[in-house]
């Protein structure tokens, strides 16, 4: 994630949309499956 921050603020020309988007669309499947990992005992 730091990294990719660095990538989009400095080097933002690098990035490729297409795969940034794909990112965005598999949030909500990440987002629960570190809430599973948070809740594991």
């Amino acid at each position: 994630m730091i990294d990719f921050r660095q990538l989009a603020q400095h080097e933002y020309e690098r990035l490729d949309l297409d795969l940034v988007w794909q990112a965005v669309l598999e949030l909500p499947a990440i987002r629960r499956a570190l809430l599973a990992i948070r809740n594991v005992p």
